[in-house]
């Protein structure tokens, strides 16, 4: 049984995306693709790419300079991947922080989404908050 809790990182799945977007030196292009997976995905979103709108928004909200404390907890721990933030931040413009919310608003339907339904069903009231939280910190000040 894999690793499972309400913040974005205790999920194994999630962290094995870090982990690869780290060993594939943080590429901006991954950041793309995950989004891009579920918002022309026009049938069920698998669990692992709701996974990875959640991972790939979190290092989005990151590079916009408003973390989570979960992503803090990783990028500083010691054997967690690091991720280049200052060279992502480059990358990100209005249209990529658009996209990004719009992904993680279809990622998080439990209509559509099989990770969203699994946290539906476990009736966890605080994955509602963190992916709120998330939302906010996307949204531009």
């Amino acid at each position: 049984m894999g690793a499972w809790g309400s913040k974005i990182f205790e999920d194994d799945t999630t962290s094995d995306w870090l982990w690869d977007f780290r060993d594939n030196g943080s590429p901006f292009s991954m950041l793309q693709d995950a989004f891009h997976a579920v918002l022309q995905n026009e049938d069920y979103i698998e669990y692992q790419e709701g996974a990875a709108v959640f991972a790939a928004a979190e290092i989005v909200a990151a590079a916009l300079g408003r973390p989570s404390d979960d992503y803090q907890e990783r990028a500083t721990a010691e054997d967690e991947p690091r991720i280049d933030i200052e060279n992502l931040r480059k990358s990100i413009s209005p249209e990529i922080i658009k996209m990004t919310i719009k992904a993680v608003v279809k990622a998080n339907d439990p209509e559509i989404s099989e990770l969203a339904a699994l946290w539906a069903e476990s009736e966890d009231e605080e994955r509602s908050h963190i992916v709120q939280d998330l939302l906010q910190r996307l949204s531009p000040a």
